[in-house]
């Protein structure tokens, strides 16, 4: 039987459907809610988690793309509000990855930068 994480309801007790039918580890939609406080809930979303493969995110490369795309986002009129996410946004950009997100500075990057949103 489905368990229900606030407004969030999960077929599979590890994975949840992302809008759009993508799948997101249930740790993180559970970190999103509310925070991890027990040992046992960590390791399982910590086991979940490393599951999915890692790429190192900041090089020298991915930095100066920022950079770059910083200055593009600016001479379009658009400030970003914060720095990370313009190294997200780049990161993805680079490795051509989308962009699962809920968060409106995003946006701005995907109609002047390209960025794909998932």
């Amino acid at each position: 039987r489905p368990k229900s994480y606030g407004e969030r309801r999960f077929a599979d007790p590890a994975i949840g459907r992302a809008p759009g039918g993508g799948n997101v580890p249930r740790g993180e939609a559970r970190q999103r809610g509310r925070p991890i406080r027990e040992d046992g809930d960590f390791r399982r979303v910590r086991r979940l988690l490393e599951r999915l493969e890692y790429q190192p995110m900041l090089g020298r490369e991915v930095a100066l793309l920022s950079a770059r795309n910083y200055r593009r986002l600016r001479k379009r009129g658009v400030t970003p509000h914060k720095t990370i996410d313009v190294m997200i946004a780049s990161f993805c950009l680079q490795n051509d990855h989308g962009l699962l997100h809920s968060d409106r500075d995003f946006d701005p990057m995907g109609r002047h930068l390209g960025l794909r949103v998932v």
